[in-house]
């Protein structure tokens, strides 16, 4: 695998599994951190998901849908033979990413932030004290880490998708043992 775009493939890996990771970890403390459920003032107790919309719920796995489809195109890219025909679908993918899934996961985690911003609104509207919503937000800070991650990886697949395509469209080796050329010679 010793083209130009081994280090780009593999980094599509690497933020793949990341958004992956992030997107199931997040999933996993949301439902079943048990700190997240609270006491109302009728004295039930609930999850702080309860007053969340359902397609709230949809968008959270935004992380593990693109990640995937990151990592898709960092194995392809580290699969690709010697000009061969699945430089293509390396090509293709990475102008799904750029169109598609990037934007798409940068376009979630944006809301999700916006959500997590006026959350304070949605529990004083379901009985919650000013006083318990300063100990929640201080308590769960560490929410804020995984929209962030999404935008990381949103950035960085936007711009790594850019350069593997360009790398791949124009510049290719022409064996193993030379160097690089461009495949586009001017004359």
């Amino acid at each position: 695998m010793a083209r130009a775009y081994a280090g780009a493939a593999g980094t599509h890996m690497f933020f793949g599994l990341l958004s992956i990771s992030a997107g199931i970890a997040w999933i996993v403390l949301l439902y079943y951190y048990d700190s997240l459920f609270v006491t109302t003032d009728s004295g039930d107790k609930i999850s702080l998901l309860t007053i969340v919309p359902t397609w709230v719920i949809v968008l959270l796995s935004a992380k593990i849908i693109c990640g995937f489809w990151f990592f898709v195109t960092g194995a392809v890219g580290c699969c690709i033979k010697s000009r061969g025909c699945t430089e293509g679908v390396f090509v293709a993918l990475n102008v799904l990413n750029v169109i598609i899934w990037a934007p798409a996961l940068l376009l979630i985690m944006c809301v999700l932030g916006y959500m997590l911003i006026f959350s304070a609104a949605l529990l004083s509207s379901v009985g919650f004290e000013p006083e318990d919503l300063n100990t929640i937000f201080t308590a769960y800070l560490w929410l804020w880490v995984f929209p962030g991650v999404g935008l990381l990886v949103g950035v960085v697949e936007f711009i790594l998708s850019i350069v593997s395509y360009s790398i791949v469209c124009c510049c290719r080796p022409s064996s193993l043992n030379d160097g690089y050329e461009y495949q586009y010679e001017m004359k």
